[in-house]
């Protein structure tokens, strides 16, 4: 409303724009979102705000939901989320070193180089441009995640699970990575299907991975506890830990992020959203 300038005293002016007025008025304020810019197709600058009226909490204090404080959770992400939200940007699918740096150091100025060597060594077997997918992932999308959980995991005694689902696909001559959607099919062990092979090539490794993927999903609505033969204990989460279950062929338990790492990309976000 102030870009149209429309004054929240006289709101009847917005029942005078065109649709294509609202869709330009929208780009200029995503254009100044630390997230908007550079992540197109992805939705970013307007969220639901506590407002302490129509919205009087977050969603996970118990204030707003006592009644499910005793509900287990889980949630978690895939490892290089926005590989299917920047197809347009083709030079990302194509980065060497150099390329690498100078992406990261745009985005995270000073602080680059440490993040880089921090996610070289805990990912020594990604080429440069799934190492930038997997920072500019946890930038954007799983400080977000992370938040949730730190949040979920202090409003009640039901636990809090995570999950990182870090198997690569070989679609699109394995450019993708760890797509959105990619645990999907595994989630529901179709990912040796027809539509399923679509995602996954198929094989009797994804059909392993996707019987013990399953099987968690399914003992975590049995149960309250993702479990399944093959995979490590997976851990409760908790704010000060974080630890995850990084599902793959060789599934592990790790940070959800890497702590310190999450700990700059909360503050640039919430910088550049006006939060403290």
């Amino acid at each position: 409303m102030e870009h149209l300038g429309i004054s929240p005293d006289a709101p009847q002016a917005l029942e005078s724009l065109t649709m294509q007025q609202v869709l330009d008025a929208e780009r200029a304020v995503m254009a100044d979102f630390l997230m908007g810019a550079a992540a197109p197709g992805f939705p970013s600058g307007f969220w639901p705000v506590i407002d302490g009226d129509f919205v009087p909490a977050h969603v996970h204090d118990p204030v707003t939901a006592p009644a499910n404080a005793d509900v287990p959770v889980m949630l978690g992400q895939t490892g290089t989320e926005f590989t299917l939200f920047m197809l347009q940007d083709q030079g990302a699918y194509t980065l060497d070193d150099a390329g690498l740096e100078a992406r990261v150091t745009r985005m995270l100025s000073e602080d680059a180089p440490w993040v880089l060597d921090s996610y070289r060594r805990d990912f020594p077997d990604y080429v440069p441009s799934a190492l930038y997918f997997r920072i500019y992932s946890d930038f954007a999308m799983g400080a977000l995640s992370n938040s949730i959980l730190d949040v979920r995991a202090t409003t009640g005694a039901a636990p809090v699970y995570a999950y990182r689902f870090d198997w690569m696909t070989p679609i699109e001559g394995g450019r993708l990575f760890s797509p959105h959607t990619i645990e999907i099919p595994f989630a529901f062990d179709n990912a040796t299907t027809e539509a399923g092979i679509i995602m996954t090539e198929g094989g009797d490794a994804v059909a392993t991975l996707a019987k013990t993927v399953s099987e968690a999903w399914v003992q975590f609505a049995k149960t309250g506890t993702p479990a399944a033969p093959g995979l490590p204990e997976w851990p409760a989460y908790d704010p000060q830990a974080r630890q995850a279950m990084h599902l793959n062929t060789q599934s592990h338990v790790a940070p959800y992020i890497d702590p310190r790492a999450f700990d700059l990309f909360k503050a640039k976000l919430w910088a550049s959203a006006g939060l403290e």
